[in-house]
């Protein structure tokens, strides 16, 4: 049993380890928690007034959007522009430019950036672009932004210590890897993804690693199939593989609002940024990457951005104004159906033909639409309804009305 009334804190705030007096081995016990390299875990808790004077402040990578020292994930379905939007964010932060010209970047801070898929061609391409939408040059980024095409393995150990020493020398203060699923299970025997136990202490080993150099880790990654085609904001539950939506403190997510129609460059996106601390926002994100010419010439990189809740509004006004020219249309059709049906009533059998219940058929639309029709047309003044008597069952007379045009002086035929 733990003598609980012996445990202190020390001047440091730490409290002072529990040695249960009765264990066998103490002074191993003892060297164990103070030695964490040995098993990997130390017991060292804070008290709380240790824990509630620690300055705990973020600071922002990106306003709004990315803040330092935290995991971030950006994911979306293949073809939705990930690693073009994951660049401006690298270039943004390496430049102290504002990213997709919306967010800023407080500072410029260096920069890593591993990549597995894209190739150096399209990357080099890509930043170009981007360089040039922001108005700087490729050459002004100089060492702030390092590139490497070889993506370490995140279940070697060998390669993670590799990648510690080399982020600590080269003073990198935010490291990108692009795509994890290369990465996160490459080298890896027996780790399934859909495992949540088995992935999480890779994710979290990793994150260890850049965090005790100070660097922020991003990782960008893909979604679900499914999400692909709801063309709505994702959230994390979006993101494939078990224990990367538990993983990310923060994350960006985009999603095309409209299909790409191939051949025009341009992209209607959705974007979703959020995370921990507090922030968040949705956007309507509208890239256009121009057209590619014979030379390889002929593309560039302009964006608009825009909050969700204007462009639904827009949709929604868009919407009304359309089924409202609809309605306008069909009114008319209507209107032109029964004016037509009056004139050959009227003309094939003089007064009296022209009823309600002959309009509806020989108008051939419905009940609701004829009365309507009419109603419209007797307010304008375009047809004028008379009560008349006309032939019932059995010779009887009964009272209808009946119509005709508004500038009608005479029933013809009659």
């Amino acid at each position: 049993m733990i003598d609980t009334e012996s445990a202190s804190a020390n001047g440091n705030g730490k409290a002072e380890p529990l040695t249960p007096p009765e264990a066998p081995n103490a002074t191993q016990s003892q060297q164990a928690m103070a030695s964490p390299s040995r098993i990997g875990f130390c017991w060292e808790p804070l008290n709380s007034r240790a824990f509630f004077e620690r300055d705990c402040r973020q600071d922002w990578l990106i306003r709004r959007a990315v803040v330092k020292d935290q995991p971030l994930v950006i994911g979306g379905p293949q073809k939705t522009l990930k690693t073009s939007i994951a660049l401006d964010l690298c270039i943004s932060i390496a430049s102290g430019t504002p990213w997709l010209g919306e967010f800023p970047a407080p500072q410029p801070m260096r920069v890593a950036i591993f990549s597995g898929e894209s190739g150096e061609f399209t990357l080099q391409e890509t930043g170009r672009r981007i360089c040039t939408a922001k108005g700087i040059t490729p050459e002004a980024l100089e060492d702030k932004l390092l590139w490497q095409f070889c993506l370490p393995q995140l279940s070697n150990d060998d390669q993670l210590k590799a990648l510690r020493v080399g982020l600590k020398r080269d003073g990198v203060q935010v490291v990108i890897i692009d795509p994890l699923y290369l990465s996160l299970l490459a080298g890896a025997v027996g780790i399934k993804a859909e495992n949540l136990f088995e992935t999480g202490p890779l994710l979290m080993h990793i994150t260890q690693i850049c965090h005790s150099v100070g660097a922020t880790l991003i990782l960008v990654h893909h979604t679900t199939k499914p999400s692909a085609r709801k063309n709505e904001p994702l959230d994390l539950t979006d993101l494939a593989f078990s224990g990367i939506a538990e993983f990310a403190r923060q994350f960006i997510l985009v999603n095309r609002r409209e299909p790409f129609e191939p051949g025009s460059g341009k992209h209607n996106l959705w974007l979703v940024v959020g995370g921990s601390v507090g922030h968040s926002g949705q956007y309507a994100l509208d890239i256009d990457e121009g057209t590619l010419a014979d030379d390889f010439t002929g593309r560039c990189w302009s964006v608009a951005i825009k909050r969700a809740t204007d462009v639904r509004s827009a949709e929604r006004s868009k919407r009304k104004a359309e089924k409202e020219q609809q309605r306008k249309i069909q009114d008319e059709a209507d209107e032109a159906a029964v004016m037509d049906a009056i004139d050959q009533l009227n003309k094939r059998g003089g007064k009296g033909q022209a009823t309600k219940t002959r309009l509806r058929n020989a108008s051939k639309i419905s009940e609701s639409r004829t009365d309507k029709a009419l109603e419209r047309l007797t307010l304008d003044k375009r047809v004028q309804a008379e009560s008349v008597e006309v032939p019932g069952g059995q010779g009887a007379k009964q009272t209808a009305n009946i119509y005709r045009r508004g500038d009608a002086t005479s029933w013809e035929g009659a």
